[in-house]
């Protein structure tokens, strides 16, 4: 999992404090003075520059309340974060007792822009100078965190990759941490290369950061291509995942996806396993597994693929389905199975499969490291092969050329 920067994670903390500390000192020294003390605060908080180019507007009745414009975070060649405008309001009384107990945050118009440049170093990783370890955090709590017409760059500097999610919406609360946060979520356009995706999502995230626990619960997922990649055909219609948990642990390395579902284009597909990361032997890097910086995983778990028609899927792909001697071919598959990963092999064991009249059960293991090889024992209790032949009156003369190269090369044995 990739470590979250410590300025991101302290930001919405360093926000708070500094919140009630400015809006006193705003109400005494005046919008401007308010305005040059919030940016030094926030500066010396996050370890990078920030800057505020609009104004800072400052109330203490009814309730403490700031707003301001056109607040900017350093970074490499450029801003990292901009934000249109930050408006948010404090329970005067917890503030008093020393706990930030923030009702609504709104935030509009940000711009997050994020990069790795030709050595794989990410922007965010390189702060302008230290920040304090200041100690613990403060207790906070938010009602309501709105972000409004929100937009995120990417930009991969070493191959030119790109990607941008434009108009984003997001709207969570109540935030209490650690705790479960409801979330929903809408993006106008998930941009990547020439593809085009409108994205919804809701749920709701269990956070502990503390003890290194993570969860999203009744997770669901809407994706309306349009302008989709040229494998899911030219119009694919929309795509739904869902899941009723996917948990983490960074401390015990071990991932739990339960009834994690995928539909569309006729599909209704499901995995549910778990995920362990652990140490790699000192051979694993030589002998090709998934090892990084001495990390391998290990997954296993169930799949499950729905009763569907292969030729529908092939005309939601915009594929042609082969012509065959039987019209009704082709038309009845679906698949269940235990899928192993580990060791760079992967393993399906239990394998019930399903093609019209023909039922495949067994196993086969997928050896990909060093050397592709397969291995099975699967038994199939009946198997018509004319059916899937083309009409008589379209077969060519000519003889099938067996590709003889590739059965060479090919390790297979079962």
């Amino acid at each position: 999992m990739p470590r979250i920067p410590r300025w991101a994670a302290w930001t919405a903390a360093a926000v708070l404090v500094l919140a009630g500390l400015v809006l006193a000192a705003g109400w005494l020294l005046g919008r401007d003075r308010a305005r040059v003390e919030l940016e030094t605060r926030l500066t010396a908080a996050l370890g990078r520059e920030v800057s505020i180019a609009g104004p800072v507007s400052l109330a203490l009745r009814p309730a403490p309340a700031l707003d301001l414009e056109g607040l900017a975070i350093a970074g490499e060649g450029g801003p990292l974060l901009e934000i249109g405008r930050l408006t948010l309001d404090a329970d005067g009384a917890a503030l008093a007792r020393g706990r930030f107990a923030l009702g609504t945050v709104r935030v509009e118009r940000p711009r997050l822009r994020l990069a790795l440049d030709a050595a794989g170093r990410g922007s965010w990783e390189a702060p302008a100078r230290a920040a304090p370890d200041g100690g613990g955090a403060p207790a906070w709590s938010i009602e309501r965190l709105e972000i409004v017409d929100g937009r995120v760059d990417w930009r991969d500097g070493r191959d030119g990759t790109t990607a941008s999610l434009v108009g984003l919406r997001l709207g969570a609360g109540p935030i209490r941490l650690p705790g479960t946060v409801p979330f929903e979520l809408a993006v106008r356009s998930v941009e990547y290369g020439p593809t085009r995706t409108r994205v919804t999502a809701r749920g709701s995230l269990a956070v502990d950061v503390a003890a290194g626990e993570f969860a999203a619960r009744g997770l669901a997922v809407d994706a309306v291509p349009e302008r989709a990649p040229a494998v899911l055909g030219p119009r694919p219609g929309p795509l739904r995942l869902a899941a009723e948990s996917v948990a983490w642990s960074s401390r015990a390395g071990r991932a739990r996806l339960d009834g994690v579902a995928l539909r569309g284009l006729g599909l209704d597909a499901r995995l549910d396993g778990e995920l362990l990361r652990s140490a790699a032997p000192a051979t694993a890097a030589a002998a090709g597994t998934a090892a990084d910086a001495g990390v391998t995983y290990h997954f296993g778990g169930r799949v499950g693929l729905a009763p569907f028609s292969p030729r529908a899927l092939l005309a939601a792909l915009g594929r042609e389905a082969p012509v065959t001697q039987d019209p009704a071919a082709w038309t009845r598959a679906a698949l269940a199975a235990r899928i192993e990963w580990s060791d760079g092999a992967l393993r399906l064991r239990d394998v019930d499969a399903l093609l019209d009249d023909s039922r495949l059960r067994g196993g086969a293991t997928v050896r990909i490291a060093p050397a592709t090889r397969w291995r099975f024992d699967l038994a199939v209790d009946r198997l018509d092969a004319e059916r899937y032949r083309e009409p008589v009156d379209r077969r060519e003369a000519a003889p099938v050329e067996l590709p003889v190269d590739f059965l060479r090369r090919l390790d297979a044995e079962g």
